[in-house]
């Protein structure tokens, strides 16, 4: 059986591309260690959907889990679960290109396997693991045609739709840029997504949409796409929107480096760095983007699958490791038994323990 781990809602929209691939009695969705608040809201969600799911909080469902998963996905490394049964297959599936530091940390050593969108992020991860160049399966819908456009849009009324699409903590622009962005919807259709980590407070002025909302149904109706430090950049530059980027006075190095690709894809973008400066962007930007044609052409080194199908081959991935049995090269088992009695108990009891990941050899 493989196990799909999650911890917050919005892991669920990384999935349902491939479960459609997949039997219903072939996976099971395992809600796991993470932020409280975000651990609550999933299960609810989950519940209200009708999704069959293990929590490792439950010994009884532990239990099941440890008995029935022989190959588990997640979109990065949870302690608890590989401690729980490490012979299994620990694949992981990238979901976003921002933030290299994260991204490309150390833990990728624990996967067997991960799914990268491209050569860029092949290049990055190859070290630690064996690669297969999926996609973003997110975009299979996109690439088949089959998005509709978000109903939200009977609000514009005629008016431009301006997507904003924030990162969260310390590289959110949400505070520095509120106002600017409540000032835009004197004019256009304002609609702000925001991120799972992100719990924002606003007036009536901007569309304030959660985590489940369905990011390729706004981006069909976005005239322009704004983030800050986000993945979302490169979502909306796979969907061929214009873009704007919003850049904060100060970022710490260790959250965003200039390598980091959301700093690098900011030559090929328009930005600005006050909240004076948005409205005349937008307007300009509407008219016409001068970057656009340069990160068409960066489209092929970063995403290597844009045919649909990225889903299926995920799927069809997860299926022949189930009876396929873990074998890994000796030097990095070794290494793995090292980093075991090292750094997993450490990480288990941490209590941010997703902050705390990359910290722990510093």
């Amino acid at each position: 059986m493989i196990g799909f781990l999650m911890n917050t809602k919005f892991h669920y929209t990384l999935y349902e591309p491939i479960i459609k691939h997949l039997n219903k009695s072939d996976y099971r969705v395992i809600l796991t260690e993470g932020y409280v608040r975000n651990v609550r809201e999933a299960r609810k969600f989950l519940t209200e959907k009708g999704i069959d799911f293990w929590q490792m909080i439950d010994k009884t469902e532990q239990n099941l889990i440890k008995e029935n998963i022989k190959v588990f996905l997640g979109p990065f490394f949870f302690p608890t679960v590989y401690r729980l049964k490490p012979e299994a297959h620990h694949f992981r599936m990238v979901y976003g290109l921002a933030k290299d530091g994260w991204n490309y940390a150390w833990w990728n050593i624990f996967f067997d396997l991960i799914f990268v969108y491209g050569d860029y992020d092949a290049e990055k991860l190859s070290f630690y693991a064996p690669v297969v160049k999926a996609g973003n399966p997110r975009f299979d819908r996109w690439f088949k045609g089959e998005v509709v456009e978000d109903k939200v849009l009977d609000l514009a009324k005629g008016r431009p739709v301006i997507l904003y699409l924030p990162t969260y903590g310390e590289l959110s622009s949400w505070e520095y840029y509120q106002k600017a962005l409540e000032d835009l919807s004197e004019r256009y259709l304002v609609i702000a997504k925001l991120h799972h980590g992100l719990k924002v407070t606003a007036g009536n002025k901007i569309v304030i949409l959660d985590e489940s909302a369905d990011l390729l149904s706004l981006l069909k109706i976005a005239d322009v796409v704004i983030s800050d430090y986000s993945g979302a950049i490169f979502d909306a530059m796979l969907a061929g929107k214009k873009i704007l980027l919003f850049n904060l006075p100060q970022i710490p190095e260790h959250l965003s480096s200039k390598e980091s690709l959301e700093n690098i894809i900011r030559g090929y973008c328009r930005q600005v760095s006050e909240p004076a400066e948005v409205r005349g962007v937008i307007e300009e930007l509407l008219h016409y983007d001068a970057f656009l044609s340069q990160r068409e052409a960066m489209k092929a080194k970063i995403f290597s699958n844009t045919t649909g199908n990225s889903g299926e081959i995920i799927a069809k991935t997860l299926y022949e490791a189930q009876n396929r049995e873990k074998k890994l090269p000796h030097g990095k088992e070794q290494l793995l038994r090292q980093l075991e009695r090292l750094a997993l108990p450490q990480l288990i009891r941490n209590k941010k323990i997703y902050g705390y990941l990359n910290k722990i050899f510093s």
